[in-house]
């Protein structure tokens, strides 16, 4: 069996939604046997689990020379374990520097993640065209306080359509101020946050918050359950004045489940001959490569047709094995098998809109799969214009691997690749820089000092797409430097988002099964 490449969903906070491949070890093999190794503990419960995880990664870890040089301490509960693990291979002269996100000089967290579900839970995850929860993306506000001190607020930053938070009517903007009847402080923040995050069913009371009358309202009671988890967020064509069109989609995820809905999307752009197109990531944290193909086949079309998007690149003890190659319009699947949906990369090429260059909105939150569409595209001569905040720098991924073990099923997924375009450029783990600087406004101030949230397609109030849209009427890049919002034309006002809680989604890369022959 062969795999494929992907850049499946992981959690800040939280853990990873994903298509694995198998563990390939037997229960047999996975107990270990106390004393094998000198100085090992084995009086954990999670023993066995912790021998699986260190015996993949001593073969399969990007940097598994230095995991071979580590003493595994078997007395550890599993995410205890794996923490140990990274942290003593980071200690050998920060060797995984790539495995992590970093803020001020310190790694934030490890991509490198391991997540348990009870087995009851695992086949419902495996339908990967449904998600579980509320469907909302969130920001922490601090604007019910002062510097930042409690109460705080919720603002949502998005919401999945179709999900149980857009049935309830909740919308981008909106601030939730109470969850289950109490004020969300300092002493509840962070399990408020876990309640109106949850991946399971559970009924959520949550408040809604005026700021104009800085009054509380009505209470939206919102039960977690299985959703659609459609991407494709947000479509529209915009007409400039010179008779141009520009596309506008707003992008959630990479999911390959969805991939027809995004051809679709860039169907609609094609009818309509746009000439430009905006490509709104900020939310979007990864996902599988071979969507990120799709959606490079859809820019830019058969000119680019067979030409690399992008390639891996693993371990030294893994040489022999044949790099991942992902090539625009090329199905990477069996055509003749049934679980081919990756014959969506060359279905792509009949609704792709053939540009030469791309404005993409982006954030720190902008990250794996998302960052391959900008080095894969600049790859192959494709100009990406970034507009926003650096992006995440999420340059590598990994093959989850799954394991049964009493009533439990663990998805571990250790960094295992690097991932390069064409020119075999993947030296972006510090994020790509915008070439125009913006704020990601969510709610606005009116002249009468009226608070507003800011719908997608907004381009009177989003900062990030009227300098977008600016750049594409003028010819020319916005000029922001030593301006204020206000005089921007955009009286935004700015969140603060709390570093140790996950405002959104932020992904990992992957490898997926690939379907029998």
């Amino acid at each position: 069996m062969k795999r494929l490449l992907s850049f499946g969903r992981l959690y800040v906070a939280v853990a990873l939604l994903a298509a694995t491949v198998g563990a390939g070890c037997s229960k047999k093999d996975d107990v270990g046997k106390p004393g094998t190794n000198s100085g090992v503990k084995e009086k954990h419960e999670d023993a066995p689990i912790d021998r699986w995880m260190f015996d993949y990664m001593k073969t399969h870890y990007l940097w598994n020379d230095a995991v071979k040089q580590v003493t595994p301490d078997y007395s550890l509960g599993y995410e205890k374990f794996l923490d140990d693990v990274l942290m003593k291979v980071a200690k050998q002269n920060d060797v995984n520097h790539d495995d992590g996100h970093w803020e001020g000089g310190k790694r934030s967290y490890f991509y490198s993640n391991v997540a348990r579900y009870k087995t009851t839970k695992a086949e419902t995850r495996g339908t990967r065209e449904q998600a579980e929860g509320l469907g909302i993306e969130m920001m922490l506000y601090t604007a019910l306080g002062q510097s930042g001190k409690a109460p705080y607020a919720f603002l949502i930053a998005a919401v999945t359509p179709g999900s149980p938070a857009g049935r309830a009517g909740l919308k981008r903007g909106d601030l939730i101020s109470r969850v289950n009847g109490a004020v969300i402080n300092d002493a509840n923040l962070n399990s408020s946050w876990q309640k109106m995050m949850a991946t399971e069913s559970g009924t959520v009371r949550m408040t809604r918050y005026d700021p104009n009358t800085q009054k509380d309202g009505a209470e939206i009671s919102v039960t977690a359950s299985s959703y659609a988890d459609n991407p494709v967020w947000f479509r529209k064509t915009f007409d400039l004045d010179d008779g141009r069109k520009v596309g506008y989609i707003c992008y959630g995820s990479f999911n390959y489940h969805f991939d027809d809905k995004l051809i679709d999307a860039f169907r609609v752009f094609k009818n309509e001959r746009i000439s430009e197109l905006v490509v709104d990531l900020r939310y979007n944290g990864g996902g599988h490569v071979v969507s990120s193909t799709v959606l490079g086949t859809l820019v830019a079309g058969s000119k680019h047709s067979g030409e690399v998007y992008a390639r891996t690149t693993y371990n030294a003890d893994r040489k022999s094995e044949t790099p991942d190659v992902y090539k625009l319009g090329v199905a990477q699947y069996n055509e003749s098998n049934s679980n081919a949906k990756h014959s969506k990369i060359a279905e792509a090429l009949d609704s792709s809109v053939g540009l030469d260059r791309i404005f993409v909105l982006c954030t720190g939150n902008t990250a794996s799969a998302s960052e391959l569409l900008v080095n894969g595209l600049r790859g192959l001569g494709v100009e990406v214009n970034l507009i926003g905040l650096t992006t995440n720098g999420k340059n590598v991924g990994m093959e989850p691997q799954k394991k049964v073990f009493g009533d439990y099923e663990y998805d571990f997924s250790p960094i295992t690749f690097y991932i390069a375009n064409s020119k075999g450029e993947s030296n972006y783990g510090n994020g790509f820089q915008p070439d125009v600087e913006a704020r990601d406004y969510t709610i606005y101030q009116d002249k009468d000092n009226n608070i507003h949230g800011i719908e997608w397609g907004d381009v009177l109030h989003d900062e990030m797409l009227a300098n977008a849209l600016l750049w594409i009427g003028t010819g020319s890049k916005p000029d922001l430097s030593g301006q204020t919002a206000s005089t921007r034309g955009i009286e935004g006002l700015q969140p603060r988002v709390l570093r140790t809680v996950a405002p959104v989604r932020v992904q990992n890369m992957v490898l997926l099964p690939e379907p029998q022959e």
